[in-house]
């Protein structure tokens, strides 16, 4: 909560100060298993737990929980062997009545008249069903629930929120999860799973708690050390996407002002579900966009906070470490049950533990070797599967460009780029390839290069208004895919 006092001096307006309060009372706590019997018996543990936890995120984080029961009485032996759903209740109140959290047993282990449970939430399910699926120039949410009507049951998506971007896409057996990650990398959106089964996706950043707060002298118990972390400054993302006809895909992305100040810094992205132009560039620009500047990282342990949920900000002050009073997206947090209810948050750095976390270990990585692009930052590919660019006697049909007899001249549409190229290199892969002429322009076609294949070139002028042109003379030339690299 928070309370408003008004000061003013003289004739100048009130200006609102705001003093962060936390709940006055304690959080109250319920955990409660559902038996897989037939009438659904319901097992309230919380008086049990000698030790436990739950960890729940947003996007990259898959919730897991593990609690320690006194079972000197023997009356839960054999009652749960896995499967069995578990919930979490959390309220300021006498008695919790709010779900927070749903998870499934995954293991039960027996030792020492104590039984030890294990498991993950239900958003883990999405990790065992795989995407092969397109979409073209489509929005995000419109893609997210089709997913979920095309391959899942159980879920639905009350809150998938709409959001202005639109994307490309083609996946191939990816997993679900992945791909609802590609998606918010896409749009800036965070994605979870609640416990009702229902999904939500939102802008980053947008879902303030306004219940809980972590303040100094007041509930925080333990703070982290706090401070920018330069090491995951990364202000140069080389997207390296799918071999369009055997030529490689890449886009480059990099800010000056972060490599002036903190050194170049390089991020290199494989992947292979990227098969466009477009897609490399939105892919990169982001990266770029959360990655280029140091983030504060840590995390601060206090009183159980009852009421937060995955991909909120939260209110936090503590001056004396450096944390000045602000909301703090929440990458991640932890709810502990021994000695008492209390609640860790990880701000903005992601804690890679492999049980939990999807990204940069969960993936289908069906093409993450090295691309041979001699240094060059942008690739402007060409597969022929389409018809593009202005025809004089050739035609493209059957994924290959030819001329439609002995002659005829093809050039490629203007691509506008953000920085000037000055340099390039050209790759066909095609037959009877002595039967055309290459030529490139840096100014829309004002000034042409002629451009053997595999060869360096220097733009002069250089620009940013590329243009390819192929002149055929040979009925023989067929042309099954070109890559223009550029710097």
């Amino acid at each position: 909560m928070a309370v408003e006092n008004l000061h003013s001096i003289g004739n100048v307006k009130p200006i609102p100060i705001y003093a962060w309060i936390p709940p006055i009372y304690d959080g109250e706590t319920k955990i409660t298993i559902t038996r897989n019997d037939i009438i659904g018996t319901i097992d309230d543990i919380t008086e049990l737990i000698l030790e436990g936890e739950i960890t729940d995120g947003a996007t990259d984080t898959i919730g897991s929980f593990s609690f320690t029961i006194d079972n000197s009485s023997e009356s839960y032996t054999g009652i749960w062997k896995g499967n069995e759903i578990i919930y979490f209740y959390s309220d300021y109140a006498l008695t919790a009545t709010t779900k927070r959290f749903r998870g499934r047993i995954e293991k039960v282990s027996y030792q020492n008249n104590q039984i030890k449970i294990t498991g993950r939430s239900e958003g883990f399910r999405l990790l065992d069903i795989t995407v092969s699926k397109s979409y073209t120039d489509t929005e995000t949410s419109v893609i997210i629930k089709d997913l979920f009507d095309t391959y899942t049951t159980g879920f639905t998506y009350n809150n998938v929120n709409t959001s202005s971007t639109n994307v490309t896409v083609s996946w191939y057996q990816k997993t679900f999860l992945e791909c609802i990650q590609e998606l918010c990398t896409s749009s800036g959106y965070d994605f979870y799973i609640d416990c009702n089964m229902d999904a939500h996706y939102f802008e980053s950043k947008s879902v303030k708690n306004s219940d809980d707060c972590f303040v100094h002298d007041q509930n925080i118990i333990d703070v982290g050390d706090f401070a920018q972390d330069y090491s995951l400054i990364k202000n140069r993302i080389i997207v390296q996407g799918a071999d369009i006809g055997n030529i490689p895909l890449i886009y480059t992305s990099e800010d000056t002002t972060s490599q002036s100040s903190y050194g170049v810094k390089e991020l290199v992205i494989n992947d292979s579900n990227i098969t466009t132009y477009e897609q490399a560039k939105e892919r990169g620009d982001y990266e770029l966009s959360i990655n280029k500047d140091p983030p504060i990282i840590g995390e601060i342990t206090g009183k159980g906070l009852a009421t937060i949920q995955p991909g909120e900000v939260l209110r936090i002050s503590d001056p004396s470490n450096n944390l000045a009073p602000a909301y703090y997206k929440i990458i991640s947090y932890t709810h502990k049950f021994s000695p008492y209810f209390q609640t860790t948050v990880n701000i903005e750095k992601e804690q890679r533990n492999i049980y939990h976390i999807i990204k940069n270990t969960i993936s289908t990585q069906s093409d993450t070797s090295e691309k041979n692009t001699s240094g060059f930052k942008y690739s402007w590919n060409f597969d022929f599967n389409s018809d593009s660019g202005s025809h004089n006697g050739t035609i493209i049909s059957l994924g290959v460009l030819r001329a439609t007899s002995s002659s005829g001249i093809w050039e490629s549409d203007v691509l506008e780029i953000e920085e000037t190229a000055t340099g390039f290199k050209l790759e066909v892969v095609g037959q009877t390839l002595n039967g055309a002429i290459f030529q490139i322009s840096a100014d829309g076609g004002t000034n042409w290069h002629n451009a053997l294949p595999i060869s360096n070139y220097t733009f002069s002028p250089s620009g940013k208004n590329l243009k390819i042109r192929v002149t055929f003379s040979s009925a023989d030339t067929q042309i099954d895919s070109l890559g223009l690299f550029y710097t």
